[in-house]
């Protein structure tokens, strides 16, 4: 940092040199406050796979474009709702990020669909059931069951990109 200062002092520093090293110190000194907004309060996501088709994706399956959503991290566990979609690790694959609608909330009876070894399962406290829209394309609680709050990640709430489908992401409402 010594040297920084004494080139900024320097005589033989020019102007323009001056303010270079000090737009860079700016653009160094928001670093820390970047890194924790996007780890913290909001990220751009890009969504993968068929599994939440129409609603995110709808054209990945026939041209693999991807969606570019806005997810919210803070809190995100908080204030559930049957219907919003999230971000979550993967119970079967915990490297693995995924996105599915909350179908159910704890204590809610849910009506399953195959592989799921029970025709009902109630949602344990703490827990959500999760599915994607794609029922024949998901891997989702019907697979491994309720999800735990806890490996929840973020609330997706809009769509960035493509541009003609830019906007907020409702609430569907669907029976448990």
């Amino acid at each position: 940092m010594t040297t920084i200062l004494n080139f900024l002092h320097s005589p033989f520093s020019s102007p323009s040199s001056r303010t270079l090293v000090y737009s860079i110190a700016s653009l160094l000194s928001w670093t820390p406050a970047l890194i924790f907004f996007n780890d913290n309060i909001y990220q751009i996501m890009s969504i993968t796979g068929p599994s939440m088709s129409p609603e995110l994706s709808p054209n990945y399956h026939t041209e693999g474009r991807r969606d570019r959503v806005l997810a919210r991290m803070w809190k995100p566990e908080k204030g559930l709702e049957r219907g919003m979609i999230v971000s979550f690790w993967s119970p079967i694959n915990p490297s693995r990020m995924a996105v599915k609608r909350v179908v159910a909330l704890e204590g809610d009876l849910v009506q399953t669909r195959a592989p799921y070894p029970f025709p009902m399962e109630r949602v344990p406290h703490g827990h959500v059931w999760l599915e994607g829209d794609e029922e024949m394309r998901s891997l989702d609680s019907n697979t491994y069951g309720p999800v735990s709050q806890s490996l929840i990640t973020a609330r997706i709430t809009h769509v960035l990109w493509p541009l003609n489908r830019a906007g907020k992401i409702g609430v569907e409402r669907r029976s448990a």
